[in-house]
């Protein structure tokens, strides 16, 4: 069966980025960009508290209510929903609210599409239910926090073999996730395969580092949440008596605790907390640093390992399984185990030590993003054909 037409995608996410939050789901816009010149695609994720209108013109994105605006705080906020209900247990009384508007919105939006691609555990049992009354079939990737879950929680592991029993296909954004999920789930091992994510061709034109021996320049990017580690940096800077500095870019529930730990340790000289920033200024800001540093004690695959790693900077990151997928240890990046500031100490001071590492980390690690071939357009290409073939019936 040929498909001489664009297939018609609808991609249901948890978070996609608004005018009010550009940081929210950033890595579900860069695929679905690059997926609407395949395909014709529409998105529908929740509304925020505030604007949510997104700035997109290349396919629809729908934002649907599910309830009064203060309630609407689940899911835009750093964290995700997990972090969101930890900080306010009551928002555990808004997600059947949140749930059923969620599949009213798939139901209308689902009306003339070939495929649902869902994002994550919850909107992919969401959207198979739907799925099963429109005669559709539901693609679902897997991208992190569902998947290491499930080996400590008994919920997750049962919502998890649920949505891969109940999706055509799974898909998980790393090589580790899909041999966990294969152990865990071996009667529907056939139905799940891996797509990485991918990164912006602007990363591999950023000019390599010139470290200053005098002045390391290191930053750490993501959401300020307990399980990122930053509390654990900023122990292993206090320690450090080189001339190093760190920016901290990203917003979050820690964001004070981290800044008074920050002034406790007298390192306010050291010490930059830049907030959130829009995300297409990450280039310059890798630009203007010499390394990365992510201490991370649980992730996926993370996407700002890879656009460091491709932007030809020193990545030091948590010895975790997505990571060490992408980074050996001493030869494109150093690794540390996660939670250990001594480790983290040790790593920035080797750098220290002698700066010509940093240039040939980076050097090295650019070049294993350019080996595989990671690209946003190669990702979209994969999910194509992965979209082709569910509707070819193989």
């Amino acid at each position: 069966m040929n498909h001489p037409h664009k297939l018609s995608i609808l991609v249901v996410s948890t978070s996609f980025p608004t005018t009010m939050n550009p940081v929210s789901g950033i890595f579900i816009k860069r695929l679905t960009d690059a997926l609407a010149i395949n395909n014709k695609l529409r998105v529908l994720a929740p509304a925020g508290r505030r604007n949510f209108d997104a700035d997109n013109s290349n396919y629809p994105v729908d934002f649907f209510r599910y309830g009064m605006r203060s309630w609407q705080g689940l899911t835009h906020d750093p964290g995700g929903i997990p972090m969101a209900i930890k900080r306010q247990p009551l928002f555990w009384f808004v997600t059947p609210f949140f749930m059923a508007s969620m599949f009213l919105a798939a139901m209308r939006a689902s009306r003339d599409v070939d495929i649902i691609h869902a994002n994550w555990t919850i909107t992919g049992l969401i959207c198979c239910l739907v799925g099963k009354l429109r005669h559709l079939p539901v693609l679902t990737t897997l991208r992190g926090s569902d998947v290491e879950s499930i080996s400590t929680s008994t919920l997750s592991r049962i919502l998890a073999g649920l949505t891969i029993r109940l999706s055509i296909k799974t898909v998980t954004v790393s090589s580790k996730m899909l041999e966990s999920l294969q152990q865990h789930f071996p009667n529907n091992a056939h139905c799940i395969t891996h797509i990485p994510n991918g990164v912006n061709d602007v990363f591999f034109r950023i000019p390599l580092p010139t470290p200053e021996v005098r002045n390391i320049k290191l930053v750490a990017i993501g959401n300020l949440t307990p399980t990122k580690g930053v509390r654990d940096i900023i122990d292993a800077i206090s320690t450090i008596k080189s001339s190093v500095t760190i920016t901290i870019v990203g917003d979050g529930p820690e964001r004070d605790n981290l800044e008074n730990q920050a002034r406790s340790l007298g390192l306010e000289d050291k010490i930059t907390f830049l907030g959130a920033c829009d995300p297409e200024k990450i280039p310059g800001i890798l630009c203007a640093h010499d390394a990365l540093i992510l201490a991370s004690h649980s992730e996926g695959r993370p996407n700002v390992v890879i656009e460091a790693m491709a932007a030809g900077r020193a990545v030091l990151a948590s010895m975790l399984p997505g990571v060490r997928e992408l980074i050996d240890d001493h030869k494109n990046g150093l690794l540390f185990p996660p939670g250990d500031a001594a480790a983290i100490s040790k790593a920035i001071v080797y750098l220290c030590e002698e700066p010509k590492r940093i240039l040939q980390f980076g050097i090295s690690a650019r070049k294993s993003i350019e080996d595989l071939e990671l690209s946003w357009t190669s990702c979209a290409n994969r999910y194509t054909q992965l979209y082709t073939q569910i509707m070819d019936g193989k």
